[in-house]
């Protein structure tokens, strides 16, 4: 830190210039480095030149054979003045468009002034240099791109080639730089004669850096890309050309991909090529196959045990299944395919062994060798002439497969079961549904485990006839080697796959073992699979001993997947079959009861406990004191914490914190401090979580007086703030409007040696948002990350809000997909916000493709998505889609609120249904929602603009008669829709009374 502060700003903008000279100096410098300054010594002696001051530019900067070295106690001050003289010259050069704009911008002369072009080339000097210290800097990168278009140069699309190679020269991993090079790329795609050549050389870039930065997926993806815009002649090139790379680096799955994009390419080629009438192609792809593969077996046999070279040969095996023995090909290859799969089993055969010494690798070799063919067998269709299923199904085979691997053996004994399929070692077992059930099929399920449970004492573990006549025998198999495969697929987070493995054991007299399947039920949960969850318990019933742990992890599932009345159930049974539920299994439930705002139901709950003799703990108390507080005030939480104490039970500060942040809610803060003060007294002093608790109260009412005093005493009495506490402080100037004071508040924390979180930079980027500075917004998250706090998806939403409302869709769209290549992956707000905007726009197709993007990758909507698809069906007309998706809406766990209520009736006053519309409020009140004052007024003017003016004002006098409607509303809907003679005669006082 000492270093940085020794660099003034007059000579940071000082080395900031020479840096700049340097490279325009020099334009062919190909990489850049970071030195430590006690280099530099040994640099310039190797140059000749005499040891330098330390005032001296040789020891900062340093250039020769166009390479560029950068003294890293430099780089903070360089970073400072390259940002400050870059957002100079972007305000300026907004400015200058702004008012080129509004002299018109056609034939303007203002498009041409040599002050905008000066402007244009101070941004692009100063984002090159700060793109060299700062990678990720986003608001750089979109600044060269607004002005490269413009230019509409060759020349100066290849200088942002050129720099996007410079930071990979120091950067190879950063997805900003080898996103710069495909918008390069696709936009001069069509329109220069040398694409081919610059196609090639990102090629070459690409391995260059993956042969010093291994395992960079960014670069081969980058590589993947390319291969869309090569000629077939360069993609046959390229496929001979990466042989080299793949055969050194065969643990790299990388390459064998890349070499795979280039097989479908030429697969793809060759297929329009014979739609095209062309002939000739299928046996040169032929032999190039074969050719792979023997390739692909060389090393197979000289790199042992490797998972790529196998995952590769699966791809060649199916390429040459899928495209060579298809009825299309006219020419036959029966012949060729006997002769691949004898080869593959000469090819099991030889990887099967396994030496005495039971070296690592050679395990690894016979089971990657042994998957594989398990593998082969179920991709291999019938051949008339091949004798397929003859081959597959020898004795000899079943040998190699067991010596190669006990543990995979079992799958091939399926074929003696009883109903083989006509595949070889196709599973017997009926397919398990993958849809999640309703409560109504969950139920039966569950009537299913009660039926099994009654004929659990005479359950015997043993083998079928069917499987019997195959003189399987299970003490055959070591318990160990079971467990390895279950739990391998466990590990994996293969749920399905451990089921199949656990459905096929257990049928072969398998005892499935308690925690094992714990863990499935629990993973199937997780993935939201009850259906299948349910059949793992069924089995564990069956065939095995489940315990109290196996029933908690039901209970729990049920619980958070809100099917309360399935979790009772399942304590039923646990009393009927002699379990008595733990006090872990009633906070279970009672957690799970009021995080939804049962309160009642987990009170209840808290009855059964107590009538079980399960003694409650501090915990129990917590849960329900925080969820007392939520739906029934502080003094009813009150009388729980003396039930509490009279038990016995000493809260801890979870408890107490619980009861301050109610007292507090409520507006309670002078009896909140109170509560504290009489803490000491109980010998349970407040905590930072405390004073925080009270500081967000003080502030929340405008009191930092009195906000200051409690930091004091929180210091004094040695509790120092968190990140937490900056946090507050920070939200709470912004929310008054005094960003420059957050801002410095950010910098003090910074100073305490405390690292800022994304809670404490979003206060900051909303203010930013509001206040419309939405490229600031964008630049802070830049500084945000270049400062080490990665962004949450709270930030990034803020982002795209205020984006959508500005109506900038696509630029909102391009942050949302690249969410995932960040690693905050979008959830329902940002789907929420992006459907909204989508559809404002007019792309419905995309905004719909969003919502169901979404429920692919299980995200639950919520009610905010319902009511958005409500609000857009019904602006463009489709009443009758938003009525049926009010109705999917409460069969999917949301209740529709009055706000889907009153769009639904907007709607449909719209379309002037009427008499719907009336339907619809009485089926809202029938369903025990209460309308509001919005409620009666859309259903006013609907009545009202339908042409029933008098009956509007009829309805609205009664109501505001009934205090339904305001004073104010009713004078707006009589102006609205002038009342009848009849009621002209009436005044207002009339009309209250």
């Amino acid at each position: 830190m000492n270093e940085h502060e020794s660099y003034s700003e007059e000579k940071a903008a000082y080395l900031l210039n020479h840096l700049e000279l340097i490279l325009e100096s020099d334009p062919l410098i190909d990489e850049v480095g970071f030195i430590h300054p006690s280099q530099f010594v040994t640099l310039n002696e190797e140059i000749g030149q005499s040891v330098p001051s330390a005032d001296d530019i040789s020891t900062t900067l340093w250039s020769k054979d166009h390479k560029l070295g950068i003294s890293t106690h430099a780089l903070l001050p360089l970073f400072k003045a390259a940002k400050r003289e870059f957002v100079d010259a972007v305000r300026r050069y907004k400015a200058l468009s702004d008012q080129c704009g509004e002299n018109g911008v056609g034939n303007s002369p203002c498009t041409v002034s040599s002050s905008h072009s000066s402007v244009e080339s101070e941004v692009m000097k100063h984002s090159r240099v700060l793109l060299l210290l700062s990678c990720d800097f986003g608001t750089a990168w979109h600044s060269r791109k607004k002005i490269v278009l413009k230019m509409h140069s060759f020349s100066v699309f290849m200088d942002e080639l050129h720099l996007s190679a410079l930071v990979l020269s120091y950067s190879p991993k950063c997805e900003h730089a080898w996103s710069h090079r495909r918008w390069v790329i696709k936009s001069i795609a069509g329109k220069c004669s040398t694409l081919q050549e610059i196609v090639g050389k990102d090629s070459e870039l690409v391995e260059k850096i993956a042969e010093r930065s291994k395992m960079n997926y960014r670069a081969w993806n980058h590589r993947n890309w390319l291969v869309s815009h090569m000629s077939t002649d360069q993609v046959l090139h390229e496929l001979t050309k990466s042989r080299n790379w793949a055969g050194l680096y065969v643990a790299d799955n990388s390459c064998f991909h890349y070499r795979r994009r280039l097989m479908l390419r030429i697969l793809e080629d060759s297929r329009h090529r014979q739609e095209n009438g062309s002939t000739g192609h299928n046996v040169e792809i032929h032999q190039l196959l074969k050719e792979e593969l023997e390739w692909n077996e060389m090393l197979i046999k000289r790199f042992i045990g490797r998972e790529a070279l196998w995952l590769h040969r699966r791809f060649l095996s199916l390429v040459l299944i899928k495209h060579f023995l298809s009825d299309q090909i006219g020419t036959s290859m029966d012949n060729d395919f006997g002769i691949f799969l004898d080869n593959e089993l000469r090819l099991l055969s030889s990887c099967s062994t396994i030496p005495d010494s039971e070296f690592e690798d050679y395990q690894a070799q016979a089971l990657h060798s042994t998957t594989y063919m398990l593998w082969l067998v179920k991709q291999v269709p019938e051949f008339d002439g091949i004798g397929v299923q003859e081959k597959l199904r020898t004795d000899k085979m079943k040998v190699l497969l067991n010596d190669a691997c006990p543990d995979r053996f079992l799958e091939i004994q399926l074929e003696s079961v009883s109903g083989i399929m006509c595949l070889p070692f196709a599973s017997h077992l009926k397919p398990i549904s993958n849809l999640h059930p309703n409560t109504t099929a969950v139920s039966c399920r569950i009537h299913g485990l009660n039926e099994t449970i009654k004929s659990r004492n005479q359950r015997k573990a043993k083998v079928s006839a069917d499987t019997r006549s195959t003189q399987f025998q299970t003490n055959d198999f070591k318990e160990t080697h079971l467990m390895k495969v279950l739990n391998r697929s466990c590990k994996a987070g293969k749920y399905n796959e451990a089921l199949y493995f656990l459905e096929l054991l257990v049928n072969k007299g398998y005892k499935p073992d308690v925690i094992l399947c714990t863990k499935i039920i629990r993973g199937f949960f997780s993935s939201r699979n009850i259906e299948k969850a349910i059949r793992v318990m069924e089995i564990l019933e069956k065939y095995g001993e489940p315990d109290l742990f196996a029933y908690n992890a039901l209970i729990s599932g049920f619980s958070k997947a809100n099917r309360i009345e399935l979790a009772n159930k399942v304590l039923d049974r646990m009393r009927s079959q002699g379990f008595s539920p733990d006090i872990i299994t009633y906070n279970i439930m009672i957690g799970s009861l009021c995080s939804r705002g049962k309160l009642e139901s987990a009170l209840k709950v808290m009855d059964k406990l107590l009538k079980d003799n399960c003694k409650p703990t501090v915990i129990t108390y917590t849960i329900l004191i925080e969820a007392t507080i939520s739906e029934r005030g502080i003094d009813e939480a009150m009388k729980l914490l003396e039930e509490m104490l009279s038990r016995g039970l000493l809260p801890d500060m979870f408890t107490y914190n619980a009861i301050m942040r109610g007292m507090c809610r409520e507006g309670m803060v002078d009896r909140a401090f109170d509560f504290v003060r009489s803490l000491d007294a109980k010998g349970c002093g407040p905590d930072v979580i405390s004073y925080n608790i009270l500081l967000r109260a003080l502030l929340n009412r405008g009191k930092w007086d009195e906000g200051e005093k409690l930091l004091s005493d929180m210091v004094s009495r040695g509790c120092e703030p968190n990140v937490v506490t900056y946090s507050i402080l920070i939200s709470s100037l912004c929310n008054e409007g005094k960003v420059e004071d957050a801002v410095n508040v950010l910098k003090a924390m910074k100073e305490k040696g405390l690292t800022p979180d994304a809670y404490s930079y979003d206060p900051l980027i909303s203010a930013f948002c509001k206040e419309g500075r939405l490229d600031l917004a964008i630049e802070f998250m830049d500084y945000m990350i270049s400062d080490g706090s990665l962004p949450d998806i709270v930030n990034y939403n803020t982002i795209l809000a205020a984006l959508c409302k500005r109506g900038n869709a696509d630029r909102a769209l391009q942050i949302f997909q690249n969410l995932d290549v960040v690693g905050c992956p979008p959830n329902v707000s940002s789907y929420n916000t992006m459907f909204s905007a989508l559809w404002g726009c007019g792309d419905r197709i995309r905004a719909l493709e969003m919502i169901s993007e979404m429920v692919s990758k299980g995200i639950d909507p919520d009610e905010i998505t319902y009511n958005s698809l409500i609000s857009c069906l019904c602006r463009d007309g489709m009443v009758n889609e938003a009525i049926g998706l009010l109705v999917d809406m409460e069969s999917g766990g949301f209740p529709p609120s009055v706000i889907s209520y009153n769009i639904l009736l907007l709607g449909l006053c719209k379309a002037r249904r009427i008499d719907d519309a009336i339907e619809v409020l009485a089926a809202m009140v029938e369903k025990g929602c209460l309308p509001n004052e919005t409620t009666f007024i859309l259903l006013i003017e609907g009545i009202g603009f339908a042409g029933w003016r008098a009956e509007a004002m009829e309805l609205a006098s009664s109501l505001f008669g009934l205090k339904a409607i305001s004073e104010d509303s009713f004078k707006r809907l009589n102006k609205t829709f002038p009342m009848l003679d009849v009621y002209k005669e009436l005044t207002l006082s009339e009309i209250k009374n």
